[in-house]
């Protein structure tokens, strides 16, 4: 029919119409999708790594980026990027593809360089805090955020991701220096309150005490819960030590009934065991009180039954003349 071509031809031209819209339509939404992704990609990469999810994020980014570059993924010929500019040029520049993409990939260049340079900076912070004479202060215990992130399994796989980066191989060196300093503080420690004890000196065990319970939640995390540290119980010890005084000041005790000597120059003999009894807690502190106070307790009251009142005056004027505050604490406590 004569109408029916011109008919078609308007037809056509509403269809092609209706096509190049919808084909802009869906370019624009391509294209502002991709924007927003590239920069999302570009922030993950250049936010500073804080812990685990940062580091799985970062890896992530930053293989996504790389492939984005290549032009062999996929057997294409061209790169993302490439087929992204040529969209954006279709569109007549709609996200400035060009520049977004130069940023992306200076970004994707120095994040691996700028990456290592903050990790060595976490780790030369956290040697220093550990290096820092004991007790680093009166009620510190190290805080295994930053630790517990250095030796995470995600931070390991980060720097192997980046081992073509320089520095990554000094920065393994150092993390694995910082992991022996913990373990070497950790035995000296133990080593240091063991000894202290075997010579009552009291002051030194509590420093090694404080020093061992400030790395102990670093000691928690699993990369050093298989690693060769001493043990430390400090409970067993403190029992044990207490236990050791009050059998001591027993066999004086003892040793003073069988020769029948009732003078007041026997009961002062008791005052050098007593007195080491009560310098046990006085230079640990209230942590070893559970331990000593009941077998000093225990003593006091067979010196009372032994010498009776009068000879629990002399001892509490023996303690508190040879042990000043010390002697007259015990004196307060055992009401004599």
């Amino acid at each position: 029919h004569p109408e029916a071509a011109p008919q078609r031809s308007a037809l056509q031209r509403l269809k092609q119409q209706c096509e190049a819209q919808t084909t802009a339509l869906n370019l624009h939404d391509v294209l502002e999708n991709v924007a927003k992704l590239l920069r999302e990609l570009c922030r993950v990469t250049q936010k500073q790594i804080d812990c685990a999810r940062d580091a799985t994020l970062f890896m992530h980014a930053r293989d996504m980026l790389s492939q984005f570059q290549s032009t062999v993924v996929h057997g294409n010929t061209k790169s993302f990027f490439d087929r992204v500019m040529e969209l954006d040029d279709m569109s007549s520049g709609q996200i400035e593809a060009d520049k977004l993409i130069e940023m992306l990939e200076k970004a994707l260049s120095s994040a691996g360089a700028e990456t290592v340079a903050r990790i060595g900076d976490r780790v030369a912070a956290a040697t220093v805090l550990l290096e820092r004479p004991v007790p680093y202060s009166n009620n510190l215990v190290l805080e295994p955020t930053s630790f517990a992130f250095l030796f995470s399994k995600e931070t390991a796989m980060l720097l192997r991701s980046l081992e073509e980066v320089e520095g990554t191989a000094e920065l393994y060196g150092l993390m694995d220096a910082m992991k022996q300093i913990v373990i070497t503080k950790a035995d000296e420690h133990t080593k240091l309150f063991e000894d202290s004890m075997c010579f009552e000196k009291y002051d030194e065990a509590k420093r090694a005490v404080q020093g061992y319970e400030q790395l102990s939640a670093l000691l928690r995390l699993d990369i050093f819960k298989e690693l060769p540290t001493k043990q430390f119980d400090v409970e067993s010890v403190l029992r044990s030590h207490a236990l050791c005084l009050a059998e001591a000041a027993a066999e004086q005790l003892d040793t003073l009934l069988a020769a029948n000597d009732g003078s007041s120059d026997a009961v002062l003999q008791m005052v050098k065991p007593v007195l080491r009894m009560g310098k046990l807690r006085d230079g640990i502190g209230e942590r070893a009180s559970a331990s000593i106070d009941p077998l000093l307790k225990e003593v006091l009251v067979k010196i009372s039954n032994a010498f009776g009142p009068r000879g629990m005056g002399t001892l509490a004027l023996g303690l508190r003349e040879s042990g000043g505050v010390l002697g007259a604490g015990i004196v307060d406590a055992a009401g004599a």
